[in-house]
């Protein structure tokens, strides 16, 4: 048979029992834990939802909240009590939050000037040195042209560096170049085709992100010779 006990602060209870649970509790927003103690023998520390069965009857059950100002519900007794009710504390990760607070997400801008008779170029680069892929989620281009983009994966950093891309965290620079250039044609292989209208942004959402391994770099170009380009790449990378 199971007992229901209240408790504020530390208590002793003197109950013959196999079976601890810590049914509930409540601090205030410190911290709810209480160290439990059977017939003077550690049973260590437990959280609001924790319980313990212990093969041999106890007699003597003492509670201490590492809190002052903690109290909450125990269930002590013979026999255990299932339920199919989810108790404890859930958290839901916010993916997204967690990795801009671990500058692991960032945004690298670029723009490349016209140029007669040449493709005007911006590239996202990872390292060969870099331990992590970078995953693009969000392109944003623009240009005065109106002859679309051309976006290709390289395996070389090309061009001249235009800065870093920086961290969603402060603006911190990571690790991770860009650049820009002209060439008279276009470099890499073709991975997407679109066409955007004069002077407008236009914004490319994947469903799934494009992975930019180590060495590689992603490389957005103006649709044809003699335009300029604007490009900005949304990405994280783990």
């Amino acid at each position: 048979m199971l007992q229901t006990l209240n408790f504020s602060g530390p208590r002793m209870v003197n109950i013959a029992a196999t079976f601890f649970k810590y049914e509930s509790g409540s601090a205030g927003g410190s911290d709810e834990s209480i160290r439990v103690r059977a017939d003077g023998a550690d049973l260590g520390i437990y959280y609001p939802g924790d319980s313990v069965e212990i093969p041999e009857t106890r007699i003597s059950w003492e509670i201490f909240p590492t809190s002052q100002n903690c109290n909450g519900v125990l269930r002590v007794g013979v026999g255990r009590v299932m339920s199919a009710r989810l108790s404890g504390t859930v958290q839901v990760i916010d993916g997204g939050k967690s990795r801009s607070m671990a500058q692991m997400a960032g945004i690298g801008t670029a723009a490349q000037g016209v140029s007669a008779g040449n493709y005007s170029f911006v590239q996202l680069w990872n390292p060969a040195s870099s331990t992590k892929n970078i995953f693009v989620r969000k392109i944003v281009v623009s240009s005065t042209g109106n002859q679309g983009f051309i976006l290709t994966m390289h395996t070389a950093a090309v061009g001249a560096s235009s800065g870093a891309a920086v961290s969603k965290l402060n603006q911190l620079v990571t690790p991770y170049p860009m650049q820009k250039g002209v060439s008279p044609s276009v470099i890499g292989q073709n991975v997407m085709f679109n066409l955007v209208t004069p002077g407008a942004a236009f914004t490319v959402d994947f469903q799934e992100p494009i992975v930019v391994g180590p060495g590689y770099g992603l490389v957005l170009h103006g649709g044809a010779p003699g335009m300029d380009i604007y490009g900005t790449f949304d990405f994280f990378a783990e």
